[in-house]
């Protein structure tokens, strides 16, 4: 439920409402707290990122040239905020009279889930989630539960379909 059938749509909550959401989801009461990413679901989180960019730092003293995934990826290794990596890209200016900061190529967005049928054959590819869910018309939500759970479902005249990650394939 979501938009103008969301029944808090339009309404404003109160900053003491907020607050105790805030506090309600804050340290170990949060789902999330002490467990960690994995490098596969960084790299699909990475991709489905439809304004991903790579930063090119070139160290002016060693003739050393360094790529990072994102701008506060590259201000935490140069000791500086993001504002200042996003003023010098702008600027064309060195970062401490040593490091020069420019925008690499765009990183290319490739398919991440595959649908298959009960024989295995792909049936379609998405970018991500949200497009598979359009196009399925569901949720997003109601794709990432069938992509945990790894079961099939009903689809048009009763075809059993699949949602799986395109590295999962090859099980």
């Amino acid at each position: 439920m979501s938009g103008e059938n969301h029944y808090n749509y339009g309404k404003e909550q109160k900053e003491a409402t907020k607050e105790a959401i805030r506090q309600a989801m804050s340290g170990d009461q949060n789902y999330f707290y002490g467990q960690t990413h994995t490098e596969t679901t960084k790299t699909r989180l990475s991709l489905a990122n439809p304004n991903s960019i790579s930063l090119v730092v070139v160290d002016r003293e060693l003739n050393k040239e360094t790529i990072y995934n994102s701008k506060q990826g590259a201000a935490r290794a140069l000791g500086c905020s993001r504002m200042t990596i996003e003023r010098h890209i702008e600027n064309g200016s060195l970062i401490g009279d040593r490091y020069e900061v420019k925008i690499g190529e765009r990183l290319t967005r490739k398919a991440t889930l595959e649908v298959v049928n009960e024989a295995g054959e792909v049936k379609y590819t998405f970018l991500n989630s949200k497009e598979c869910a359009a196009f399925f018309e569901v949720t997003n939500r109601t794709i990432l539960r069938r992509l945990s759970k790894q079961v099939y479902f009903n689809f048009r005249e009763g075809e059993r379909l699949k949602v799986r990650h395109i590295s999962d394939s090859d099980n």
